[in-house]
């Protein structure tokens, strides 16, 4: 990942902020073993993905956990150590909405792009492959690229869209407007995208929708024990937007197990637009909006508690978003130029 997960939040329905809880918050003390204790009770008492829940659980003892680790915390012999040892503890979790941060580090839970056997998931991108494809190519300031694709007399739309935390602006859309319309199909790439602002992604969704579409539901975490969440979700809707309409066109929606919290909020309202079809690899989940905290020696700890977002059918989204066409980018293929997933986009939409 290019980016540092701690500055992504998947936030609630509303989009409010990550905040302190102050009720952890405890004089200054140094001592390992009552920092580790104190990380330990903030994981347990805010996690909410311990609790079986609407259908997932992460499936994690953590008391086993704090088993394993105390003895090692109390052989730690400085604070690098330390740090490695709360690192370790919290990468069970495979949550890179958790993360913690020091003076001297900063080390966030990648260890969700590996199955659950350590594999680690294809990557399925190959950066500079589509330039290959591209008959003209823009790259605007906010790092937006986008082009024409032309396959045995058809035309195809290519916009790479890889931080959720700039929108399209009025003079990009204006320039993509002709390119879509001439256009006979989409191909919307967001691999490696990590995420940024829940509320771009979702009015960049609303794109894709001719109607008012239920597209998922939010839920809170109401208290410390591990199911302690809201009874009754609130639903969130896509709704068409007046000065963008993409949905009468084909699209093929790109994705990677890079695609992360805002980003794999957005390939999961797409799975209800009826023109889209997403191709690649299963995202990478962030489905939990992060609140920070205080350890007492001032360390700050990030832990997925605020809310959870389920999909339209009440499914979470943690787990990550599944393709409709799953597809890996093999070596050969990239050794050779060509991206499978693009390749596989163009077929799609050639038919």
């Amino acid at each position: 990942m290019r980016r540092i997960f701690y500055i992504i939040s998947l936030l609630s329905l509303l989009f409010i902020t990550s905040c302190v809880k102050s009720e952890y918050l405890t004089e200054a003390n140094t001592d390992y073993k009552t920092n580790y204790e104190a990380m330990w009770k903030i994981v347990n008492e805010n996690y909410c993905f311990f609790g079986d829940n609407y259908g997932y659980t992460k499936n994690l003892n953590w008391q086993s956990v704090y088993d394993e680790m105390m003895p090692k915390v109390e052989q730690a012999k400085d604070d690098v150590e330390f740090f490695e040892i709360i690192g370790k503890s919290l990468d069970y979790m495979r949550d890179g909405h958790v993360w913690l941060t020091s003076s001297f580090n900063h080390h966030t839970c990648y260890t969700f792009m590996y199955d659950e056997n350590n594999v680690r998931y294809p990557d399925n991108y190959v950066s500079g492959l589509s330039t290959n494809y591209l008959t003209y190519r823009f790259c605007t300031p906010n790092k937006i690229i986008y082009g024409k694709i032309e396959r045995d007399g058809k035309k195809y739309a290519y916009i790479f869209y890889d931080d959720f935390t700039v929108e399209f602006t009025n003079e990009n859309l204006s320039l993509l407007k002709p390119l879509v319309d001439e256009c006979d199909g989409i191909i919307f790439d967001i691999r490696t995208n990590p995420g940024g602002s829940p509320q771009i992604a979702l009015s960049m969704a609303c794109y894709f929708f001719k109607e008012k579409t239920l597209v998922g539901y939010n839920v809170s975490k109401t208290g410390k024990g591990y199911n302690d969440v809201s009874e009754e979700p609130a639903p969130y809707y896509a709704v068409p937007d007046k000065n963008v309409d993409w949905s009468s066109k084909e699209t093929v929606l790109l994705v990677n197990r890079g695609v992360y919290s805002s980003a794999n909020l957005f390939a999961s309202i797409l799975r209800y637009a009826p023109n889209v079809t997403i191709v690649g690899g299963i995202t990478g989940g962030g489905g939990g909006s992060p609140w920070t905290f205080y350890l007492p020696n001032g360390w700050m700890l990030a832990v997925s508690s605020g809310s959870m977002i389920l999909d339209a059918n009440q499914v979470h989204i943690e787990p990550g978003v599944k393709p409709d066409v799953e597809v890996t980018l093999t070596k050969e293929d990239a050794d050779k130029g060509v991206d499978t997933l693009i390749e596989k986009a163009i077929e799609i939409l050639s038919k």
